[in-house]
């Protein structure tokens, strides 16, 4: 369909509209469906029809409906902002949800992953254990975990969608303690506080 007000700036002036024209123009955004509302929303041209837009977001309002701004982009780290965007998922909705719900865990869970990577690898290929490397991880695992969370929310694992942040720590800690670092740095703490030794080894 044609978008009133909407399409490609051919002009940067405001388009002034008479109080008639705009009562017509509110009253076909009257009959529009709710997706033919979002379309305008997303394509129409804010700076030559200001009053056209705020009228686009009055009927919005009046509908309950809540979109991003239509030049919500990747730079601002919003993955649900930047998914109600696009075109294809406008038309699809109930996808949106399982979509960050994913990609909040694998990105929470990779950057975990990696953080923790080099801990396994100090303590385990490299091999230095003992109690005083063991209080260095100790000190240092919650660090990837709390960057995890923080880097899910920021991709926009906020609010209740926070427990995809969650379940991708959870997810990446489950895999550290699968790799049998923790245990061997903990018995490495152990045994050699029992010792009475420890260090860095070469270190």
């Amino acid at each position: 369909m044609g978008v009133p007000g909407a399409g490609p700036a051919t002009a940067r002036e405001v388009r002034v509209e008479t109080i008639d024209e705009l009562r017509d123009y509110a009253r076909r955004l009257h009959g529009y469906t709710a997706e033919e509302i979002e379309d305008i929303y997303f394509h129409i041209n804010i700076v030559e029809h200001p009053l056209r837009y705020r009228l686009v977001r009055m009927e919005m309002e009046r509908r309950g409906l809540h979109l991003a701004a239509p030049d919500a982009t990747l730079r601002d780290l919003d993955l649900a902002a930047w998914l109600a965007s696009r075109r294809c998922l406008r038309r699809r909705p109930w996808l949106r949800e399982p979509i960050i719900a994913l990609s909040v865990t694998l990105a929470t869970s990779l950057v975990t992953s990696a953080m923790l990577a080099p801990i396994w690898a100090c303590a385990m290929p490299l091999g230095f254990l003992g109690i005083q490397p063991a209080i260095v991880y100790l000190a240092c695992t919650p660090v990837p975990l709390v960057v995890g969370v923080g880097i899910g929310a920021r991709l926009g694992g906020r609010g209740w969608r926070r427990v995809w942040a969650l379940w991708g720590v959870l997810a990446a800690a489950w895999g550290f303690y699968l790799t049998g670092a923790p245990e061997t740095i903990v018995r490495s703490a152990l045994l050699d506080g029992g010792a009475g030794g420890g260090g860095f080894g070469a270190f």
